[in-house]
Formats: C-alpha cells, sequence, structure tokens
C-alpha cells in the first residue's frame, strides 16, 4: 500500500499540471500584491507630503493596513483575490483529476488493479487527488502571504479599524483574529487545503463517467458555482453563508460564517467523494 501511495503522489506533485496550477494560482495572487503595495506606498507618500506642506505630524494609522487585510485571503477588492478564487476549483482539479481518464483509456488501470490490487490503487488515487488539489491552492496562498510580509506591517489588528478589515464581532473567529492573527491565517490556509482536496476529489466520481480530460478538470468549478449561486434559496432563511467559494476567504463577504456549517459542508463532501470512491473500488467493471 506504500509504495502504491508514493507512487501516486510522485505522479501527482510531479508532472507539469500541478506546477501549471501553482503557476496561474501565484499569477492571480502577485496581481493582489502588486495592487495592494502600490496603494500602501502610495498612501504613505501622500501622508508624508501632507505633512511637509502642513508642517504637522498626522496618524499613520499602522494597524489600518497590515499583512492582515493585504494578503488575498485578507480582502475582497483587488481583481487578483476575485479571480483566485472564482478558478479556485479549476486550480485544484487541474493537477492530477484528469489522470484516471488517461490511465483508464490507455489500460494503466487494468494493469495496476491486476498488480497492486484494486482496494490499493483505488486509494492511492483518491489520496493523491486529494493532496495535490489541496497544495495547488495552499502553495499559492502561502507565497503570497510571505511576500506581503516582506513590504506591509506585521502589526496586530485594532478592533477599533475593524472598518478596514469587514471582521466584526460576529464574524468568524473574529475574537482569534484580533488577538492571534497568525494563528487566524494558519486555520484558513488548512481549510482552504482541505476543500481544495475535498473540491478536487469530486473530479474522480465524474471520471467514472466521463473520458474527455476537460470537462472532467471543469466539473467541480460548474458545481461550485452552481452551489454559490442557488445559496441564495436557503440562505434567505437561515443568513448563514452556504458557499465554499465565500467562506474560504478570511474576511467577511456576504453572510456570516459558522464553524459548525462549515465542518458540516466538508464532512458532507468528503463522505460524498470516499463513498463513491469505495463503491467504484468494489465493482467488478473497474476499466
Amino acid at each position: 500500500m506504500k509504495n502504491i501511495i508514493k507512487l501516486e503522489l510522485n505522479k501527482a506533485l510531479k508532472n507539469k499540471f500541478f506546477y501549471i496550477a501553482i503557476a496561474i494560482g501565484f499569477m492571480a495572487t502577485m496581481m493582489n500584491f502588486l495592487y495592494n503595495l502600490e496603494t500602501f506606498n502610495n498612501d504613505l507618500r501622500m501622508l508624508k507630503e501632507a505633512e511637509i506642506a502642513m508642517n504637522a505630524v498626522y496618524n499613520p494609522m499602522v494597524r489600518s493596513s497590515t499583512i492582515f487585510n493585504n494578503w488575498v485571503l485578507g480582502e475582497t477588492h483587488t481583481l487578483g483575490s476575485v479571480i483566485f478564487f472564482f478558478i479556485l476549483p479549476i486550480l485544484a482539479a487541474i493537477p492530477y483529476t484528469w489522470s484516471y481518464c488517461s490511465e483508464r483509456n490507455s489500460g494503466y488501470v487494468k494493469n495496476m488493479i491486476i498488480r497492486s490490487g484494486k482496494r490499493e490503487y483505488y486509494t492511492a488515487k483518491y489520496i493523491a487527488v486529494f493532496v495535490s488539489g489541496g497544495l495547488a491552492v495552499l502553495i499559492p496562498l502561502v507565497l503570497n502571504f510571505l511576500l506581503a510580509s516582506m513590504f506591509f506591517p506585521a502589526s496586530v489588528p485594532d478592533s477599533q479599524y475593524y472598518i478596514y478589515y469587514a471582521i466584526s464581532g460576529n464574524s468568524l473567529l473574529s475574537g482569534l483574529f484580533y488577538t492571534k492573527p497568525l494563528i487566524y491565517v494558519f486555520i484558513f490556509l488548512i481549510m482552504n487545503f482541505l476543500f481544495s482536496g475535498v473540491i478536487a476529489c469530486i473530479s474522480f466520481i465524474v471520471a467514472r463517467f466521463i473520458k474527455t480530460k476537460v470537462a472532467v478538470i471543469l466539473s467541480p468549478f460548474f458545481l461550485v458555482l452552481a452551489v454559490d449561486y442557488f445559496k441564495r434559496i436557503p440562505e434567505a432563511f437561515i443568513k448563514v453563508e452556504l458557499s465554499p467559494m465565500q467562506f474560504v476567504k478570511g474576511m467577511k463577504f456576504g453572510y456570516d460564517s459558522k464553524l459548525g456549517v462549515i465542518i458540516a459542508e466538508f464532512i458532507f463532501l468528503f463522505i460524498v467523494t470516499y463513498t463513491f470512491f469505495a463503491i467504484t473500488r468494489s465493482k467488478k467493471d473497474v476499466y
């Protein structure tokens, strides 16, 4: 089992599509970084010019513009942030979700099942798809945060400046954000990894019925997009954010996110994808 998992992970993390997904995600986050850095520097320059012109010292409000509202998970207004979260399901699917289609069409699945066993092959494939999808989203986010930390103040956010963060007292983990922001960042990074991984595994289900790689890669995107659109119906009654495309962001965008709802959605997606995977590996017509 260990050998087949290692083999699948190597194939998933050492192919050009994995690097392409990371590159696309990083380019989107760079748009966020460059725009916010230019805005930040312009604000500092204008403040300095005003001080010279008025022969006065003004409050720079350092805690109103920090890493935590300038990196891609801390804001929702830049084009880079919008693009990144819009294509997040595609980024998660690009690295390895196409592999089952390719291997089934070439006869590789049959050979691997004969050599290693059905259970071992499908378990390794599920793990590889999950991990590669999660990392394809996580790596650009981590790089963006590290880059932002080199240029923006690392001050702990002040609740007096909450209008600059759009995180109020009833926002998800707001208390943690205003006291231990690095832990807050870590939690949202893990959340993005887990949801990206399980979203990528949706393609694993689609690949069971469709042989076209492009359709398999795009399937999670259209499913998550549909959830994001039709969420309005139940949200009108319960007033809680239901879309994964929204609650994986570190800043409140629509309704308040609830930790219980987020955990429940992840468990539901995991059960659905893993159950289908378990049913698939029990069937005889796997290739």
